[in-house]
């Protein structure tokens, strides 16, 4: 009797043990997933808001920016750069605390555009 309640706590703790691996897992995949998200739009907003790479003039017939276009806007702004670094470690802290700063920052460049364009 004794080794069936050891055996089904055993059983219990591993099955919790797996449930919860997983759920830490998926949470990685989605702020992964959310950062990579994030840094398109930004990396496209700051590209075109300072026409880092020339392509919004013909922005109907070349909707995305080139990979070296990217690369370059990245690179200029370490902020890009801190999303992904800051996704993979898994620091919710300073996650949370980032995403209040990129939705800022989109909110802004939303707000320059609307103003530019009237």
């Amino acid at each position: 009797m004794k080794n069936l309640f050891r055996i089904s706590v055993v059983s219990a703790l591993l099955s919790f043990t797996s449930i919860a691996s997983a759920q830490v897992n998926e949470a990685h995949e989605y702020r992964m997933w959310s950062a990579e998200q994030m840094i398109n739009r930004l990396t496209e907003k700051f590209a075109k808001a300072r026409n880092t790479c020339g392509q919004f003039a013909l922005k109907v017939s070349n909707p995305r920016l080139s990979e070296e276009c990217k690369a370059a806007v990245i690179s200029a702004h370490p902020i890009l750069t801190a999303i992904r670094e800051t996704a993979a470690s898994g620091d919710a802290v300073r996650w949370a605390a980032l995403i209040d700063i990129a939705h800022e920052m989109e909110i802004g460049f939303d707000k320059a555009a609307n103003q530019s364009n009237p």
